[in-house]
């Protein structure tokens, strides 16, 4: 299969942030200049954005064997295009105060942007092999950007070789189901005996990039190491993104009918959601909280995705919005308010932020709000979808665990709020003086955790996102194993 023009529209979003990443470069090159760097990579990110959705590109089109752009492609693209911009625009303040070289940050992150955007779009295990390497090289740098501190580098570290050993599954397991079906794209349909393993080989290798139950041991400390900014983009870009292909790739399989997969990814999720939330109790840092809850907020994920069908597909893209949307939100206000080379990230260091910064004690009780799941918020909305999915498909025991766990962890999330709202410390705590671009971030943000969580039906409704993946649902529904 060639690449003729209408191929080229339907990955110009790609093009335009590799395009972007060049002028970046060249732009260091020639002067190092933070802010013509920190313009360029927001810049490019808004034309790939607008892109995104042009008459021309809309539509199902395979490009090459190895991409299928479609709704469902162009959705998650949309959001993780979105969630980037917001990284960048915290990121600008938080690097002023804290790195002496800053502009490399950038095409670390735009690099990361790409790997992210192949995701949502592979349909062949090349693509997604590519993507998630793409993806995860430029955050071990990324961990690793303040190297006079000390828990970057080892976060950098550690995610370097748990990283490296979750490719390891991943290969194996493509090699194994190439060897039963001759065929490396999603929709080849595997028989043989080396399709089950092969598969959990591949859901182990995605399992340590989401960090979901038994694989997120490295994530407290990956979190608490990173820069604030890279923290958040790592919550919300590459979980984002590697939730899109997963979803993708066990419809198109049609693994998502077999016995032993099916079995796989309820004890994942269901060992997500009470290992995240009980683990978080116990946390008095907030990133290291952020970090715990984001392992319940993934096995709420794999929920959807087990349960399969249309409604839960829907439902998945809806959460994965809220989720990241409300993360971002709570990263934000961390990098912003971080001064120098402190990050206020224990609980004592919030306490009476109401009362000296009160915007921002309200947008991270917003956030916390809606992480738990409060009504009005969209988490609480996405929790909702979930549970509708599950009722509509008889998943009892996945929906009262998601009941059960939601409760625990409204807990330790109104433990931040009370910190925030309490009396403040003396002497008062010295925070970083907010920047515009900040501002506008955090200010999307909270209109998004706001506004869906008031009228969820805006955007998503009018998308048929299962429409792209409707032909391989039929397809593993009527195969079984």
């Amino acid at each position: 299969m060639t690449l003729d023009a209408a191929g080229l529209l339907a990955i110009l979003p790609l093009l335009i942030i590799g395009a972007g990443t060049m002028a970046v470069m060249a732009a260091i090159a020639m002067k190092r200049n933070h802010k013509a760097a920190a313009a360029l990579s927001f810049a490019a990110i808004i034309v790939a954005l607008i892109s995104a959705w042009m008459p021309s590109s809309v539509g199902t089109r395979a490009v090459t064997p190895l991409l299928t752009v479609d709704d469902y492609s162009r959705f998650f693209t949309t959001v993780l295009l979105v969630l980037s911009a917001g990284v960048i625009l915290v990121s600008f303040a938080y690097l002023d105060t804290t790195a002496a070289r800053r502009e490399e940050y950038y095409l670390l992150l735009l690099t990361g942007t790409i790997g992210a955007l192949v995701l949502p779009s592979a349909s062949h295990y090349v693509a997604l092999f590519l993507g998630i390497e793409l993806l995860s090289i430029p955050l071990y740098a990324l961990l690793a950007y303040l190297p006079h501190r000390e828990r970057p580098l080892e976060a950098g570290l550690k995610y370097l070789v748990l990283a490296g050993a979750s490719s390891a599954f991943l290969l194996f397991g493509i090699a194994l189901l190439y060897a039963e079906t001759g065929s490396m794209a999603f929709g080849a349909v595997a028989a043989g005996q080396l399709a089950t393993p092969a598969m959990v080989l591949i859901l182990v290798g995605l399992g340590f990039k989401l960090a979901i139950v038994p694989f997120h041991l490295w994530t407290a400390d990956v979190y608490q190491g990173a820069p604030a900014p890279v923290g958040a983009f790592i919550a919300t870009v590459s979980k984002g993104a590697v939730i899109a292909v997963t979803m993708r790739l066990l419809f198109e399989s049609g693994a998502l009918s077999w016995t032993a997969v099916r079995m796989l990814l309820m004890i994942m999720a269901l060992g997500s959601m009470f290992a995240g939330n009980v683990l978080a109790l116990m946390q008095t840092n907030v990133k290291r909280l952020l970090a715990y809850s984001s392992i319940s907020h993934l096995g709420y994920v794999l929920m959807g995705i087990q349960i399969g069908g249309a409604l839960a597909v829907r439902a998945v893209a809806f959460y994965v919005m809220a989720y990241t949307a409300s993360v971002l939100l709570a990263f934000g206000v961390v990098s912003a308010l971080s001064a120098g080379q402190k990050e206020p990230e224990e609980l004592s260091e919030l306490e009476g932020l109401f009362w000296t910064r009160p915007w921002m004690g309200v947008m991270l009780t917003l956030s916390m709000m809606s992480l738990a799941g409060v009504p009005l918020t969209v988490g609480f909305m996405g929790k909702y979808y979930l549970l509708a999915a599950g009722a509509d498909s008889s998943a009892w025991l996945l929906s009262i665990g998601l009941v059960v766990t939601s409760a625990i962890g409204a807990y330790y999330y109104l433990r931040v709020v009370v910190a925030i709202y309490s009396s403040p410390p003396e002497p008062t705590q010295a925070y970083q003086r907010v920047t515009w671009p900040a501002s506008f971030a955090l200010m999307l943000a909270t209109a998004v955790v706001l506004w869906l969580g008031v009228y969820p039906r805006l955007g998503l409704h009018r998308l048929d996102l299962a429409g792209s993946l409707r032909s391989a649902e039929q397809r593993s529904t009527a195969t079984t194993r």
